[in-house]
């Protein structure tokens, strides 16, 4: 979940820099934080921190991925479920993050064997995503962005950086 923080602080980090980038995404990216901004609490936290991420990852890091694991293997089942719940995310600077967001969930889920630890983590994104949009914080400093990179390094590196058996590192459906 330090790694999930991390990244999250990390990629908000690049969120202003990316809307400038493609400036025609600022009006859908402001109306969504509009959006969770203006959703009761009791609907917008299940709903954004609950429901979305245990779908979400049931649905990419649960199902597509082993079909596509049996079918492609590892990286390639990585790469097409990372692709796809990128783009449905729509906007350009969106799919840019998510791509991170999913490239990280699913190889947690690789990593743990199945799409439990991906749910947490998609649940922690979220729910940090959903807290900043609702306290009105409209960008991560530098230094808190940078802090993020360092806990994701260090949760990368005890994670997946381990010499030896990897629960689900098999190719195809082997776990």
């Amino acid at each position: 979940m330090v790694g999930t923080a991390g990244l999250t602080f990390l990629l908000l980090g690049f969120a202003e820099p990316l809307l400038r980038l493609f400036p025609e995404s600022r009006p859908a990216v402001e109306h969504l934080e509009t959006d969770l901004r203006n959703l009761r609490p009791e609907i917008a936290w299940p709903m954004v921190v609950i429901f979305a991420p245990l779908g979400e990852e049931l649905l990419f890091r649960g199902a597509a991925l082993r079909a596509f694991r049996a079918s492609y293997g590892t990286a390639a089942a990585l790469a097409l479920t990372t692709l796809i719940f990128a783009v449905i995310h729509i906007e350009p600077p969106r799919i840019l993050m998510i791509s991170a967001l999913g490239l990280w969930f699913g190889g947690l889920a690789v990593r743990s064997g199945g799409p439990l630890m991906s749910i947490a983590a998609h649940a922690v994104n979220n729910g940090i995503i959903l807290a900043l949009v609702r306290s009105g914080v409209d960008s991560v400093p530098l230094p808190a962005a940078a802090a993020g990179g360092g806990a994701l390094a260090v949760s990368v590196f005890v994670l997946f950086a381990r010499r030896g058996s990897v629960q689900g590192s098999g190719e195809g459906g082997t776990s």
